[in-house]
């Protein structure tokens, strides 16, 4: 799964559990730009405190969106 995939599930995740942008991004304690960046797919690195944030925010496992975002490889 790439940077592309990684944001698709974040939009499908926000849009499952029926929250605002805004307020996905104020539950995981990130700005606004920096989560329309994620969803875009335009970063290159996420830091580990950021998907802890998201995954609070979108409630999964924190080292599920771990996975995810290394191209679902498992450790």
């Amino acid at each position: 799964m790439g940077r592309h995939d990684f944001a698709e599930y974040l939009k499908q995740r926000i849009d499952e559990i029926g929250i605002s942008r805004k307020a996905c991004a104020m539950r995981a304690g990130i700005s606004r730009s920096a989560l329309y960046k994620l969803l875009s797919g335009d970063v290159l690195h996420v830091r580990l405190t950021t998907l802890e944030g998201l995954a609070r925010a979108l409630k999964v496992d924190y080292l599920e969106l771990v996975q995810l975002l290394n191209n679902g490889k498992h450790y």
